[in-house]
């Protein structure tokens, strides 16, 4: 079912108890914020990935009135009724109910697509060079490639194509509640094909990445998760643990691991790679997404459109 006609479903039954106030309030959230991003996927194609791209928007560019940042006490209002409907659809239909566990919501006044800047590029990528470790690559992945964290935790080797210098894209893990018999709320992690077609991708490694790759593949690998090594793949929340403390350890901003993504695209961006093709390497939904995230150009750009303006009146 399309998103934003459960959406209009969901809305109804809230009717029946909830105020009109309240009910007026969810329906501008919706309609001003939700839908515009969210409403034309299908509602059990919405993952950590497409609500984490959906959440960057929010935040930075969220204002409709301003076009710039939403406070994140309306940032959060939005994110609760998108977790409570989905909620509300997989329990009607019986279904795993996502956790959403993964999420970063940046605070205001941070930038959402904060980025780490040349020099912190440069200190990240000499640091996991020095001491190449499965878990250095878990985080070059997100610096040299912008995978997700879910992707990047259930990447196995029978999907790194060496000879094609290609990653292959075809699985994403996440943490998910399963109603039990007792009622009680038990979690477990899920590792599926990523729920969008976009987001089932290829993606070229650079020279840097597959050697780093190269470094840590086990001769017979098959079978095997690229970040644990074993048949057991490694949980975010761990990959997460170890990626603050190696920013620690090399002095940096306590920036989420997201922002490995975000600077990735922003570098691709100030590389010139156009939007439709940042698109497909990204896994977004739509070249849409990649614009409000990417595609905002500094001073110094605009200064330089400028004088390509002047030069074609002065011709």
């Amino acid at each position: 079912m399309v998103y934003s006609e459960w959406l209009n479903q969901w809305l109804k039954t809230k009717q029946v108890k909830a105020k009109n106030s309240t009910i007026s309030s969810y329906s501008l959230l919706i309609s001003t914020h939700i839908v515009p991003i969210l409403g034309d996927m299908e509602i059990e194609d919405i993952d950590d990935g497409s609500l984490q791209d959906a959440i960057d928007i929010w935040v930075s560019e969220g204002n409709r009135k301003t076009g710039g940042e939403l406070s994140e006490k309306s940032v959060a209002e939005i994110l609760r009724v998108t977790k409570s409907s989905i909620k509300a659809y997989c329990k009607k239909y019986r279904i795993p109910v996502p956790l959403f566990d993964e999420l970063e919501v940046p605070k205001v006044g941070s930038r959402s697509h904060e980025v780490f800047t040349p020099d912190e590029q440069s200190i990240i990528l000499k640091a996991i060079l020095k001491n190449i470790s499965e878990r250095t690559a878990g985080i070059a992945l997100g610096l040299l490639s912008g995978m997700r964290i879910g992707e990047i935790c259930a990447l196995q080797w029978d999907s790194v194509d060496m000879k094609e210098n290609l990653i292959t894209v075809e699985a994403t893990l996440q943490r998910i509640y399963e109603p039990d018999e007792d009622s009680s709320r038990k979690s477990r992690i899920l590792i599926d094909t990523p729920k969008t077609e976009n987001s089932r991708r290829k993606i070229p490694m650079t020279t840097t990445m597959k050697n780093i790759l190269t470094a840590i593949q086990p001769e017979d690998c098959e079978g095997l998760y690229v970040l644990s090594g074993k048949a057991k793949p490694l949980e975010a929340k761990s990959l997460r643990d170890f990626y603050y403390r190696f920013l620690d350890q090399q002095g940096l901003r306590k920036l989420t691991f997201h922002t490995l993504r975000h600077t990735f695209g922003t570098k691709c961006i100030t590389c010139n790679i156009d939007p439709a093709t940042l698109c497909k390497i990204m896994g977004h939904a739509n070249p849409t997404i990649t614009i409000n995230l990417y595609c905002h150009p500094q001073i110094d750009d605009m200064r330089k459109a400028m004088e390509v303006l002047d030069e074609k009146w002065l011709k």
